[in-house]
């Protein structure tokens, strides 16, 4: 600890109650900050002097926020009637909003935030495109590898972060997060069925339709043949022969 103590936290979902959880981290650390100095302030009689606290939530959920919120503690606090004071406990969250295009002031100082930005828009973009969260997250990695993006950490580290991603992505948010955005946009039906959901109501036209999809949008960010983006999806042999013909028919 020094003059300052930062508190930095990573979210990828809302949550009001920031500032009261960020409140009992501070305890934890005051207390460990005075037990390291042996510093007991039942026998202290002067004012003990502490590090300036400064608690910072990094946010990069699904929901629409603005580049910067403070949450407060005293938010939290049910208001007694004919009470005009003001609590006597505090706690301010600084959330910063770090979802690309966000906070570019921020950005442009810290590069490597902008990078990992970019990486999580890149994965929300394909899933909006209706590929599945492994598929947008393998793909994701490559292409920025290819551009050079967070490359030292996927060049040593792809597999930790696809379980990562896989693990605390809540795809199920992201999903209503995305069909909201596609209904807004008007997008064409086509692009709104994806492979999940093809799978789900079990029509062949809107597996068919999702697959050709995801072939497509390979062929475009790879740059590669419809044979060649076929393979990449791993389907049976007979399968490719279907999706090749539609293909050469709609050329």
């Amino acid at each position: 600890f020094g003059v300052v103590m930062n508190l930095y936290e990573h979210q990828s979902t809302w949550n009001e109650n920031m500032p009261l959880r960020g409140f009992f981290y501070f305890c934890e650390l005051y207390d460990q900050y005075l037990k390291e100095r042996n510093i007991k302030i039942s026998e202290t009689i002067r004012q003990v002097k502490l590090p300036f606290p400064r608690y910072v939530v990094f946010y990069n959920g699904t929901r629409d926020m603005p580049d910067r919120v403070e949450l407060k503690l005293s938010d939290c606090f049910e208001k007694p009637e004919r009470e005009e004071g003001e609590p006597c406990l505090e706690c301010k969250a600084l959330v910063l909003n770090i979802n690309a295009g966000r906070n570019r002031e921020l950005m442009r100082k810290c590069h490597r935030l902008a990078e990992y930005a970019y990486f999580i828009g890149e994965i929300r973009r394909y899933m909006g495109d209706g590929w599945s969260l492994e598929e947008a997250t393998e793909f994701s990695i490559r292409k920025c590898l290819r551009k050079e993006v967070l490359s030292d950490i996927l060049e040593k580290s792809a597999m930790e972060v696809r379980r990562m991603i896989l693990t605390e992505y809540d795809e199920i948010a992201a999903r209503e997060y995305l069909k909201k955005e596609s209904m807004e946009a008007g997008r064409a039906e086509g692009r709104e069925i994806g492979l999940e959901e093809g799978r789900e109501i079990g029509r062949e036209e809107g597996r068919d339709a999702a697959v050709l999809q995801n072939v497509k949008n390979i062929m475009k960010n790879l740059h590669i043949t419809a044979e060649e983006a076929l393979k990449i999806l791993e389907l049976p042999e007979e399968q490719r022969e279907k999706y090749l013909c539609i293909l050469e028919q709609e050329t």
